[in-house]
C-alpha cells in the first residue's frame, strides 16, 4: 500500500508538471490539479519511505519541477498584459506553480535520503523555487499592493511563505545540506531577497487596515503565514551565514529597517487578527502563537540592532512595548483556552511548544529593555548617557505592566515537571530584563495612581513567582551551562538566582514608590482621596502577598536548595516593606470607608463591609509579629526601636479583633510606645512625637477598645505631658500641637458615644458607675471647651495640661468600666464571631497563610481555588492544608462554625418566609 500511494502521489504532481503550469487557459483544471497534488504529498509524507525505485522517479520530478518553475517565472517576467483579469489569471498561475512546488519539498522532506543526486535535485527545485517566488512573486506582490487587492495579497503571502519555509527546512536535514551554500549563492542571492522581503513588507501594510474585512477562513491562514514568514527571515539573517543577508544589511541602514520594519509589521497585523482557535500547531516552528518569537529574535539581533536602537531613540519604543504587552496576553488567553478545553499540559510536545511560544512573546518583552539596560558605547546608532536616562523613563511604565503578564508566562509554561533544562532555563533568562528594567536609573517614579497600582500588581507577581523560582532551583540548580541568546554557556543556577533577585527586590522598590507618590498628595484632599480609591485594592492585593511571602520565607528554613536571595532574605528590609504595605492599605481603607459613611450614612454595609476588611489586614499582620520578631532576633516589645516597625505594633493592637489582642499584645504595644515617645535617638524632631501621639489618638477615635488601652493605661496621659513639654521647648511645633489638641478633643467628645455604641454589639453595662462615668466625661470635656473659649490667648500646651487634669480622669474612670464590661464571660463569647467576620473578608481565612501558588484578589471568593466552609459557608480558604490549619490551631473556626451555620441557616428561612 505504501508503495502505490506514493507512485499516486508521483503521478499527480508529475501531470501538472507535463506543461500544465504553462497552460494560462486552464486555470479551473490546473487549479484543482494543483490542490490535489499539494494534498496528495501531503497524505504520502506521513508514510514510510517509498522503495529505492520511486525515491528516483521523485527524484527525476523535482528536477523536472525545478525547470518548469523557472519557465513559468521566465513567462510570467515577460507578460505584458496588466489588466485586471490578466492580473488576476498570472496570479492563479503563480500559486499554482507554488503548490506545485511545496508538494515536491514535502514529498522530498519525506522520501529522500543522501545521494549525490538527491542534493542536485534538492538544488534544482530551489532554484525554480528562487526564481518564481523572488522574482514573479515579488511582482504580483507589488502588483497586489498597487491595486489595493487584499485577498490578493493575503493569498499571496500565504503560499509564498509557506513554500519557503518548507524549503528551507528541507534544506536543514542533513543530507540535504551540503545543497544550502550552492542555493545561498544563486538562487536567495541578497540581491534577489530583499527586494521580495520589500514587497513583503509592503503587503502587510496593505492588509492591516483591512484585517476585518478578510473572511473566516483567511485569518487563520494568514497568521501561520506570519510565523512562516519571520520563520524564514529569521533562517535567512541569523541562522546560517551562508545566506549574506547580514553583511548586507551592515552595508545599508535602509535595508535595515526594512528588516525591522517587516518585523514588527508582521506581528502588528498578527495582534490584529483573531486569535488562533486552539494552542496546539502541527508544526512547533510555524506555530502562530511562535510569530513574537521570530520578531523578538529578529529585532535582538545584531545586524538590526541599530535599527532598534534608533526606533526607541524617536521615542516609540513604548508602542514596541504595547505590542509585547498584546503578545503576551494572547499567549496567556491561549493558554487559558488549552486548559479549559481538557488539554494535557504534562505531555511533552505540548508543553515544549508552550515553552516555545513563552519564550518568543518573554524574548520580545525583553528586547528594548535589555537594549538599554545592556553595555552601551557613544557613537553612530546608540544612546549616550543622557538619552538612554530619557528612553529608561519614558518606556518604565509600559515595562512595569509586562511583569504581571511574564510571570504568568513563566507560571504557565514551568509550573509542572520541567522537560527541558535549556528551555527552561531560556525563558528564566529572557524574563530578567523585564524585572529588572523597571528597578534601575533613574529612581523608579509615578506620576498618576494608575502608575502607582502598575507597581502593586507587577510586585504581587514578582512574590507569586518565587515558589516557583525555588522549585526550579532545586531541579536545575545542578544543570550544566545551556546555551542562550548571545551566550555560549549560562549556568542555570545564576540565571536563576538573578532572577530570583530581581523579583523580591521588586516589593520594597514598589512599596516606597507607592508612598512617595501618595505622599506627595497630602496638601491635595481631592487628589489624596481619587488615589486612595485607585490604590486601595492592588494594595490590599500587595499586603496579603506580602504576608504570606513572609511566612513561606520562614517556613523554609533558609534550606540550601533555595536560592541565596531566599536563603537568607534581607528580613529588616522585608519587614519594613510589609510595615509599609499595611499603613498605606490600611490608610486606603479607612478613607472609603469615610466615604461609605458619608454617602452612605452609619448603617452602610458598604462602610461595615470596610470596617471588617481593615481588621482582618491588621489580624494578619497581629499574626505576623512573632515571625518577624523571631527573623529579627527582637522581643515583640521591641520591634518599632530595634527594627523601626513603629506603627505595626499599635496598628495590630488598635484595629485587630479583640481576641488577637492578648493582654501580652497590649502590654508589648504600651511599653513599645511609651519606650519611643521618650527616646529621642528615635524621635530627635519634637515634630515627629507630636505626629506619632496625634496618630495613636485618631486611631482611638476610630477603635474604642484601643482608646480604653490608650486611656486607661496612663499612655495617653503620658503623650500629652511630652506633647505639651515638646510646644513649650520648640515654639515651631505649635501647629503640630494644636492639631494634636483637635483631635484630643474629638476623642473626648466621642468617647462615650462610641463606648455605648461598642457595647451595644454586646450587652450594655447597666450598673450605675456606668452611665456615671460617662456624664462625667461629657461635663469634663464641656468644661475644658469652654475655658478653651474664655481664653483670650490659648495656648495648646496649656489645653493639654486642662485635658490632662479635667478630662482625663473621668475618660479613664469610663475606660477602665468599659474594660470590665468586655472582660464579662457573654462579651468575650463575642471575640470569635468578630474574628470570623474579619477574616471572612479574606481570599483565605487562615491568617498565617503561606501559599504564594493561587492568583486572584484578596477578597473573599476572589483567590484561585479559593473555597468556602462546607458548613457554615461563611468563610473562604485558598485550600485543605490551610482549612485544616485554622480548624486545630487554637480552635479558632472550630469555635464559631457551628454558631455562623445556624445563622445562615436562621437567615434562610427568613427569607424565605418572607418570600
Amino acid at each position: 500500500m505504501t508503495t502505490e500511494a506514493w507512485a499516486a502521489a508521483l503521478s499527480q504532481l508529475e501531470g501538472l508538471l507535463d506543461g500544465r503550469l504553462m497552460d494560462a487557459a486552464r486555470v479551473q483544471s490546473v487549479r484543482l490539479e494543483s490542490g490535489q497534488a499539494l494534498a496528495a504529498a501531503g497524505r504520502a509524507a506521513v508514510l514510510p519511505p517509498p522503495d529505492a525505485a520511486t525515491c528516483r522517479r521523485l527524484e527525476r520530478t523535482l528536477s523536472l519541477a525545478g525547470e518548469q518553475l523557472q519557465r513559468l517565472d521566465a513567462a510570467l517576467s515577460a507578460a505584458t498584459n496588466s489588466s485586471p483579469a490578466a492580473f488576476h489569471q498570472q496570479t492563479c498561475q503563480l500559486m499554482f506553480g507554488v503548490q506545485a512546488a511545496h508538494a515536491g519539498v514535502i514529498m522530498a522532506a519525506a522520501a529522500l535520503r543522501e545521494s549525490q543526486a538527491a542534493r542536485r535535485a534538492v538544488y534544482e527545485l530551489a532554484a525554480g523555487v528562487g526564481a518564481l517566488v523572488l522574482g514573479s512573486g515579488a511582482r504580483q506582490l507589488q502588483l497586489a499592493v498597487a491595486c489595493a487587492a487584499v485577498d490578493h495579497a493575503a493569498g499571496l503571502i500565504q503560499g509564498q511563505t509557506a513554500m519557503l519555509s518548507s524549503l528551507l527546512r528541507l534544506l536543514e536535514l542533513p543530507w540535504a545540506v551540503g545543497s544550502l551554500p550552492a542555493v545561498a549563492r544563486t538562487a536567495f542571492k541578497p540581491a534577489a531577497f530583499l527586494p521580495w522581503l520589500s514587497a513583503a513588507a509592503a503587503a502587510i501594510d496593505c492588509i492591516q487596515p483591512s484585517t476585518a474585512a478578510l473572511d473566516v477562513g483567511t485569518s487563520p491562514r494568514l497568521a501561520s503565514a506570519l510565523a512562516a514568514l519571520l520563520f524564514t527571515l529569521w533562517c535567512v539573517l541569523c541562522k546560517h551565514e551562508a545566506f549574506q543577508l547580514g553583511p548586507a544589511l551592515a552595508a545599508d541602514s535602509a535595508q535595515r529597517q526594512l528588516v525591522w520594519h517587516v518585523a514588527v509589521g508582521a506581528l502588528a497585523l498578527y495582534l490584529q487578527l483573531p486569535p488562533p482557535g486552539k494552542q496546539g500547531h502541527g508544526d512547533l516552528d510555524l506555530s502562530p502563537h511562535l510569530v513574537p518569537a521570530w520578531a523578538g529574535n529578529i529585532l535582538w539581533h545584531g545586524r538590526v540592532f541599530g535599527a532598534s536602537w534608533a526606533y526607541c531613540q524617536g521615542g516609540r519604543a513604548p508602542q514596541l512595548l504595547e505590542l509585547a504587552e498584546a503578545a503576551l496576553q494572547r499567549l496567556l488567553d491561549a493558554g487559558a483556552g488549552a486548559s479549559q478545553a481538557g488539554s494535557q499540559p504534562s505531555e511533552s510536545v505540548e508543553r515544549m511548544q508552550r515553552i516555545a511560544c513563552c519564550c518568543g512573546a518573554v524574548s520580545l518583552a525583553s528586547a528594548v529593555p535589555s537594549m538599554l539596560i545592556g553595555s552601551y558605547q557613544e557613537g553612530p546608532g546608540q544612546l549616550v548617557r543622557a538619552e538612554l536616562d530619557a528612553v529608561r523613563a519614558a518606556i518604565r511604565e509600559r515595562t512595569v505592566r509586562l511583569v504581571p503578564r511574564v510571570a504568568a508566562a513563566l507560571q504557565l509554561c514551568l509550573a509542572g515537571d520541567v522537560l527541558d533544562a535549556a528551555a527552561a532555563c531560556e525563558l528564566l533568562y529572557l524574563a530578567i530584563p523585564v524585572v529588572a528594567m523597571p528597578q534601575g536609573h533613574p529612581v523608579p517614579a509615578a506620576s498618576t495612581a494608575a502608575q502607582a497600582a502598575d507597581w502593586c500588581r507587577a510586585a504581587d507577581a514578582c512574590l507569586r513567582l518565587l515558589p516557583l523560582l525555588a522549585k526550579l532551583h532545586a531541579k536545575l540548580g545542578n544543570s550544566p551551562p545551556v546555551p542562550l541568546p548571545g551566550i555560549s554557556g549560562a549556568d542555570p543556577a545564576e540565571v536563576l538566582a538573578h532572577l530570583t533577585t530581581h523579583c523580591l527586590a521588586m516589593w520594597p522598590g514598589a512599596q516606597s514608590l507607592v508612598v512617595t507618590f501618595q505622599e506627595s498628595l497630602r496638601s491635595v484632599d481631592r487628589a489624596f482621596n481619587q488615589a486612595a480609591t485607585e490604590l486601595a485594592e492592588p494594595l490590599w492585593t500587595l499586603h496579603t502577598t506580602a504576608c504570606r511571602t513572609l511566612h513561606w520565607l520562614a517556613a523554609q528554613g533558609g534550606s540550601p536548595d533555595l536560592p541565596t536571595a531566599l536563603r537568607s532574605p534581607d528580613w529588616q528590609r522585608l519587614a519594613k516593606a510589609a510595615s509599609l504595605a499595611l499603613q498605606y492599605a490600611l490608610l486606603d481603607c479607612m478613607l472609603l470607608q469615610e466615604v461609605a459613611v458619608a454617602e452612605g450614612g452609619g448603617s452602610s454595609e458598604e462602610a461595615a463591609e470596610l470596617r471588617r476588611r481593615a481588621q482582618g489586614m491588621c489580624a494578619t499582620h497581629a499574626e505576623l509579629l512573632p515571625v518577624l520578631s523571631e527573623k529579627l532576633g527582637l522581643p515583640i516589645s521591641q520591634l518599632a526601636l530595634g527594627a523601626g516597625l513603629k506603627a505595626d505594633l499599635q496598628l495590630a493592637t488598635a484595629v485587630s479583633p479583640q481576641l488577637l489582642v492578648t493582654p501580652e499584645l497590649a502590654a508589648a504595644y504600651v511599653a513599645s510606645t511609651r519606650a519611643m515617645w521618650e527616646d529621642k535617638a528615635a524621635l530627635p524632631n519634637p515634630v515627629d512625637l507630636l505626629r506619632f501621639v496625634r496618630t495613636a489618638v485618631n486611631l482611638a477615635r476610630r477603635w474604642p477598645r484601643f482608646a480604653a488601652l490608650l486611656i486607661s493605661s496612663g499612655l495617653l496621659a503620658h503623650g500629652l505631658q511630652l506633647a505639651a513639654q515638646a510646644e513649650l521647648e520648640v515654639p515651631s511645633a505649635r501647629e503640630q500641637c494644636w492639631q494634636l489638641v483637635r483631635s484630643t478633643l474629638l476623642l473626648c467628645s466621642s468617647f462615650p458615644a462610641n463606648c455605648d455604641s461598642a457595647a451595644a454589639e454586646g450587652q450594655r453595662p447597666t450598673w450605675p458607675s456606668y452611665a456615671a462615668a460617662m456624664a462625667d466625661l461629657s461635663a469634663a470635656t464641656e468644661s475644658c471647651n469652654q475655658e478653651l473659649g474664655a481664653d483670650p490667648a490659648p495656648s495648646p500646651s496649656a489645653m493639654l495640661q486642662r485635658y490632662q487634669r479635667h478630662a482625663l480622669p473621668a475618660a479613664t474612670a469610663l475606660a477602665v468600666a468599659m474594660q470590665q464590661h468586655w472582660g464579662e464571660p457573654e462579651q468575650q463569647a463575642a471575640g470569635p464571631m468578630e474574628l470570623a467576620a474579619a477574616v471572612g473578608t479574606r481570599s483565605c481565612a487562615y491568617l498565617r497563610c503561606a501559599n504564594l501558588a493561587g492568583a486572584g484578589g484578596p477578597a473573599a471568593g476572589q483567590g484561585d481555588g479559593s473555597k468556602r466552609c462546607g458548613a457554615c459557608r461563611a468563610v473562604w480558604y485558598c485550600g485543605t492544608d490551610c482549612s485544616h490549619a485554622d480548624w486545630a490551631r487554637r480552635g479558632w473556626h472550630r469555635r464559631v462554625c457551628k454558631a455562623l451555620t445556624a445563622e445562615r441557616e436562621a437567615a434562610a428561612a427568613g427569607a424565605a418566609e418572607t418570600g
